[in-house]
Order: structure tokens, then C-alpha cells, then sequence
């Protein structure tokens, strides 16, 4: 059976789906560094064709941050549109956010990791900041930086960001 992740380019657009975890040890945050870029990222991917979020999830932690994890581990606390262009594309992401507690999982706080993918090979740099260092650092979308750092996931949240220069 072919993988196919759930992306796509269509005239000027590109689509992808994906989950995200916001991983949590001890009151800091995961961030994801690819190296050579100046900005950080939350672990995560792609969901696959035919594959639900979840399970997406598990196989994406297992895949990038090397621990297992089980669906009473994490929950859903927000589901993210960002819309922007990018060399003159339109960039449509829709994103699903989770909330992991590895407590007692991860015991390392820096590392690096070799990703191989269509896109070519990419080192990632991974490493745990806390809320006062997550205010300094360039945390894209910064609509998830701002959730992570009111702290606000009681609720579902429902983000859009639409960045285009729309012309009115």
C-alpha cells in the first residue's frame, strides 16, 4: 500500500494536514529547530491518506521525538487554519494541536534528529525551553506561541490566522 501524506499543490496553492504536539516535561516546552533556519517549530507532521489524527499523532512522536506515546497520554486543545502566501503561493495549512505530558517518557533535553523525506534531508534540532525563554524565541505560528503562553488549554481553541496581502 502506497503512504501518502495528506499535502498537495494545485495551481497556485499548497494544502497540507498535519498534528502537532505540544510536549510538556516539568513546566517547559518542546521546540523544534530545522538547522539552519532562524525560527523553531512544535514536533509534528503529516497525517497519512486514510489515517485518523491520532494515530497520525502517535506515529509522528514515535517517528521525530523517539517515545512511544498512547491516546490517554494526550488530548486535542486546538485546531489551527493558517492561511499565508509564500514565493508567491498560497500556503493553506490545517493543523490540529495536542497537548502531551511525557513525564516519566523522555528523559533527554537537547538532541538532535536526521530526517530523511520527499523534501530531502533535514537535521533537527529539539530541545526544551520554559515560558520565560519561549517569549524570546521566534515560535512560528505565533498564534500557538500566544496559546502556549496564556496557558489557556481548558478549552478547544479554533485559530485562524489568514496572513495574505489581501487586496480589497
Amino acid at each position: 500500500m502506497e503512504i501518502i501524506d495528506v499535502k498537495f499543490k494545485e495551481g497556485k496553492y499548497d494544502f497540507h494536514y498535519r498534528v502537532v504536539g505540544i510536549i510538556t516535561k516539568d513546566d517547559k516546552y518542546l521546540v523544534q529547530n530545522i538547522e539552519g533556519k532562524d525560527y523553531f517549530v512544535l514536533p509534528g507532521g503529516h497525517v497519512r491518506a486514510g489515517e485518523n489524527s491520532d494515530n497520525a499523532l502517535i506515529r509522528e512522536i514515535k517517528e521525530e521525538v523517539e517515545i512511544d506515546i498512547m491516546k490517554e497520554d494526550f488530548r486535542l486543545v486546538c485546531y489551527h487554519e493558517n492561511i499565508y502566501e509564500k514565493n508567491n503561493r498560497i500556503e493553506h495549512w490545517i493543523e490540529q494541536y495536542y497537548l502531551i505530558d511525557v513525564k516519566g517518557k523522555l528523559e533527554k533535553d537537547n538532541w538532535s534528529y536526521i530526517e530523511h523525506d520527499i523534501d530531502g534531508v533535514k537535521k533537527l534540532n529539539y530541545m526544551f525551553v520554559n515560558k520565560e525563554e519561549l517569549e524570546k524565541i521566534d515560535l512560528k505560528p505565533l498564534s500557538i506561541k500566544e496559546l502556549i503562553i496564556s496557558g489557556n488549554f481548558k478549552d478547544i481553541s479554533h485559530i485562524i490566522s489568514d496572513q495574505r496581502n489581501i487586496k480589497k
